[in-house]
């Protein structure tokens, strides 16, 4: 993995940063629920910096190769502050699954907002709609996502959000409790409809 930041190094003025990775997970190492027998390669790069004090930007493009099998994912996020308390979110990315039974391609949209209630609590809301479904060949995942987080303590949080969409529903309930500027309790709980075996490879929440 290797990182830079330019503006630690006298080249920009404001943040910007990039980074490119490569990670080798070897056969029979469990991820999660699943474990294959075969070794999963995983490569990409991304860049983040302000273009200005109220808006941002996000690029990241990910490969992840098993077998005969892959995940090539790209995307680009785009941040705007409107106000004090206010966040607008917008996000296009695409999606390329090459499967024992075929390859698909899928483009992706969504936008996000939040909402910042006093010190302590933040509202937020996230759409995402599938613009490109292959012709049908991709499932599609369009997903309405709904939360809340509480903030207090010296940096402590709790957070619930809920989700449904063309895949199913899910919940999810987090906790972090600061003990001191080193060291935090954290926990979570998840609670989807979707009671099938996952695969590590096309399973978004097990990548970094």
């Amino acid at each position: 993995e290797a990182r830079v930041n330019f503006r630690e190094l006298g080249w920009t003025r404001r943040s910007w940063s990039a980074g490119a990775w490569w990670r080798d997970v070897d056969a029979g190492f469990s991820v999660a629920r699943a474990d294959f027998g075969l070794g999963i390669e995983e490569y990409g790069a991304e860049f983040a910096g302000d273009v200005s004090e109220r808006f941002s930007l996000f690029g990241r493009w990910t490969r992840a190769e098993r077998g005969a099998q892959a995940l090539e994912q790209g995307q680009l996020t785009a941040d705007w502050k409107i106000g004090a308390d206010g966040r607008l979110g917008a996000e296009l990315r695409s999606v390329r699954e090459e499967r024992l039974s075929g390859n698909t391609e899928a483009l992706l949209a969504a936008l996000s907002y939040r909402q910042r209630l006093g010190a302590s609590l933040e509202l937020y809301g996230i759409g995402q709609f599938t613009l490109d479904d292959d012709g049908g060949a991709y499932e599609k995942n369009n997903l309405l996502t709904l939360g809340a987080k509480y903030l207090f303590g010296d940096r402590s949080s709790v957070g619930a959000e809920a989700s449904g969409g063309s895949r199913g529903h899910g919940a999810k309930l987090e906790a972090e409790y600061r003990l001191a500027p080193d060291h935090s309790l954290y926990g979570s709980y998840r609670y989807a409809t979707d009671r099938s075996d996952v695969d590590p490879l096309f399973d978004s929440t097990l990548q970094s």
